[in-house]
């Protein structure tokens, strides 16, 4: 009887809890979030619809909805098929599309569904988001309704039936380039109208005009960096490869992009749309062996504005007799004012600056002049209090020119101004609690040192746990080092030698460095261990190194240190040679 009543309550408790969840779950019907969507559609260019759907809404008064679209790409035409009785309005103002609607007198609409249709003049060839801004606003009666989520939506172009595409050439600075235009495709067979809106910068590349035309008729206008390129005509079969023509560019220098953008269109006899795909050019330099290089250095942040000097290095310009010189450089104008110039080898240097721009133009010129593997001139600045990284930059139209007028191909490398820190601990083999400091007699410094050269680039005094900061440091790659002078005679003894002859092959990282002891270029073997053992009981005193024990009595480890935009965090160990089981206290 007991098990019957026992059992009885239990499915009450059921019945009650699945009673609940029901509750919740037509509570929560009732609550759904509110939804005003834009469908992402793949079409292809010409008349299209984009439905608009209004998902939850128990009553709708009146609504503005703002539409943020590309005007290159598609032209607004309207809405369609709207769902809500009451009075609808709708333009569009430059790139956003602004759509009104109100009730009739008193009423407010349920919506879950379909609301409109945007219609647009798709131009294809490119993707559009259309995006609501953050002015929408949807009201039941007199209150807006709170939480509304909009979502975006994206129309995108079908398989296109042919590609219109330039190409990237390589070449010299301040040559002419004539960059070719090339129409290919399946869907091509009848084209007879075309607009090609092309982006450049016209620091890097000035248009001169169209040459090698495969038709005739065309227009070109180029106007703040962007080539339009129209034609109207007799049907050309493009289904092969066919050359159009050519853009003649003057190359200014850097990497120059020339892109497609949207409002290029290809139409056939019927002056329809055809599906697009377009591929971008682009202009590059010559890589040349001369080069010109601003180099990294590092500043001194202050309460005030503190002088600092970027040289220019010129490199591998042996037997060249330079005639011109144009250097536009740009840089950090938040962190750094340009004051002047410091001339080396070669003088009368015209100077042009603008702290407001960040921007400085320096130009020589001369009957011809050799050039050193030197610094060609000096960049002066102050550096900002803020401190952090200020890149110094070349800009296009830096050329060099022989006394010919000849361009001299020359790769150019940036610099910057940077003030991080490089910081971490000198431990023994890795182990936190060993630590190669500085205490009393026992000195010990880290250094930071260029990996092109292992020049000493930063100094730095360890403190007694073995830790280490380098202030103000430049961008560039480093690697770590140390010397100390605590006392490593008795970091060694009869047990290494035994672990030298027994393990040497599996020995890695600096145990593997320590079992060396001679240094051999095989790296550790059974020859060590008598060296250690030998010296260990070295007639002439203990632990006294026998000739043959030609390692150092420190080895660190060199861990490389890339400092790019932000300071570095980087431990490096230690340890004395001969201790290859790493059972040395350097500081009791």
């Amino acid at each position: 009887m007991k098990i019957y009543f026992k059992q009885l309550k239990t499915q009450n408790m059921l019945k009650r809890l699945l009673q609940l969840i029901v509750v919740l779950l037509i509570a929560a019907q009732g609550v759904m979030a509110q939804t005003v969507q834009i469908n992402s559609v793949t079409k292809p260019p010409g008349d299209i619809r984009v439905k608009v759907d209004m998902l939850n809404f128990s009553g709708v008064s009146s609504m503005s909805l703002y539409i943020k679209f590309n005007p290159d790409l598609m032209d607004f035409s309207g809405i369609d098929s709207t769902q809500l009785a009451g009075s609808w309005t709708y333009n569009a103002v430059n790139d956003e599309i602004r759509i009104m609607y109100t009730a009739n007198a008193g009423a407010s609409n349920p919506i879950n569904g379909k609301a409109f249709d945007l219609l647009f003049d798709y131009h294809g060839g490119f993707s559009d988001s259309l995006v609501f801004t953050s002015q929408c606003e949807i009201t039941d009666g007199l209150n807006q309704i709170p939480g509304v989520t909009y979502i975006n939506g994206l129309v995108s172009q079908v398989s296109s039936v042919g590609t219109v595409s330039m190409t990237t050439i390589t070449d010299t600075v301040g040559d002419v380039v004539n960059m070719p235009v090339y129409m290919e495709g399946t869907g091509f067979s009848d084209v007879s109208d075309f607009t090609f809106k092309i982006s450049y910068d016209e620091m890097q590349v000035s248009f001169d005009g169209l040459i090698g035309y495969a038709i005739s008729g065309m227009t070109a206008n180029a106007n703040n960096g962007v080539l339009e390129i129209e034609w109207t005509g007799g049907p050309i079969n493009c289904t092969s490869s066919t050359h159009l023509f050519s853009i003649k560019f003057t190359y200014n220098g850097g990497n120059a992009d020339l892109e497609f953008s949207p409002g290029s269109e290809v139409n056939n006899a019927s002056l329809s749309p055809l599906a697009t795909d377009y591929t971008d050019g682009q202009i590059n330099p010559v890589v040349g062996t001369r080069s010109l290089t601003i180099l990294n250095v590092s500043g001194t942040p202050d309460t005030i504005a503190t002088p600092v000097s970027v040289p220019i290095v010129a490199a591998d310009f042996t037997g060249d007799t330079v005639g011109a010189i144009t250097l536009n450089i740009g840089f950090d104008k938040s962190k750094l004012a340009f004051t002047g110039i410091t001339t080396n080898v070669l003088t009368g240097w015209t100077v042009n600056s603008n702290n407001l721009t960040g921007d400085v133009t320096l130009q020589w010129s001369g009957a011809g002049s050799l050039i050193a593997d030197d610094t060609l001139v000096t960049l002066n600045f102050t550096y900002g209090v803020s401190g952090g990284l200020a890149v110094v930059q070349f800009e296009s139209g830096t050329i060099l020119k022989d006394k010919y007028a000849a361009t001299l191909p020359t790769s150019l490398y940036n610099g910057s101004v940077a003030s991080f820190t490089v910081s971490g601990q000198l431990t023994y083999c890795d182990h936190p609690s060993r630590t190669i400091g500085t205490k009393g007699a026992d000195v010990t410094t880290a250094y930071l040192k260029n990996a092109a050269d292992s020049t000493v680039a930063y100094t730095a005094t360890t403190d007694s746990l073995g830790n280490y900061l380098f202030s103000n440091v430049a961008v560039g790659t480093y690697f770590l080092d140390a010397v100390t002078n605590i006392d490593a005679k008795w970091s060694y003894d009869v047990t290494d030698a035994y672990v030298i002859y027994g393990t040497y092959a599996t020995l890695t990282g600096l145990k593997a460095q320590a079992a060396n002891v001679n240094m051999s270029s095989w790296g550790a073997d059974q020859t060590d261990a008598y060296i250690v053992y030998g010296s260990v009981n070295n007639p002439s005193g203990a632990n006294t190194k026998v000739a043959s024990w030609t390692a150092p009595d420190w080895i660190f480890d060199n861990v490389s240190v890339n400092v790019v935009d932000s300071n570095v965090t980087q431990n490096f160990s230690g340890i004395c040679s001969g201790d290859a089981n790493a059972t040395f206290v350097p500081m009791p």
